[in-house]
């Protein structure tokens, strides 16, 4: 069986903030996983007070 990758950037102004990657058994779990992440990464970010 095939594995899938998905990979998203976030990039500001050019530069890369953030990356993530995350497998999959089919192209959805693998961009689920991904979102998951980013996520959980975007809500910690937003809670920071700096």
């Amino acid at each position: 069986m095939a594995e899938w990758e998905a990979e998203i950037k976030i990039r500001r102004n050019g530069r890369l903030v953030r990356m993530e990657r995350a497998l999959g058994d089919n192209p959805e779990s693998a961009l689920y996983a991904v979102h998951n992440d980013l996520e959980r990464w975007a809500q910690s970010e937003s809670s920071d007070p700096s």
